[in-house]
């Protein structure tokens, strides 16, 4: 079991969805899971989107894991403009 992963420990959840550009293999940039001391991530790429489950302990892991998402979401779009 994951650090953080418990059922029994997950109080919230969030999903983020967004479309996936084929060219990028998203789980290998992103990793296939992350788990923290109060909240994990999970991936998962469809055809054409990419979903990503956050959950927490905590509302405020939920924030921290979102933000941090997000912040390596711009990284990648920021690339494939380049």
């Amino acid at each position: 079991m994951k650090k953080g992963s418990s059922s029994a420990q997950t109080r919230y959840a969030a999903t983020i969805t967004i479309p996936r550009a084929q060219s990028i293999d998203y789980k290998k940039v992103l990793g296939e899971s992350k788990g923290y001391e109060r909240s994990t991530t999970e991936i998962e790429e469809n055809v054409d989107t990419l979903d990503i489950l956050i959950k927490s302990k905590d509302i405020g892991a939920l924030r921290s894991a979102i933000n941090a998402m997000m912040r390596d979401l711009q990284v990648i779009e920021g690339a494939g403009k380049e």
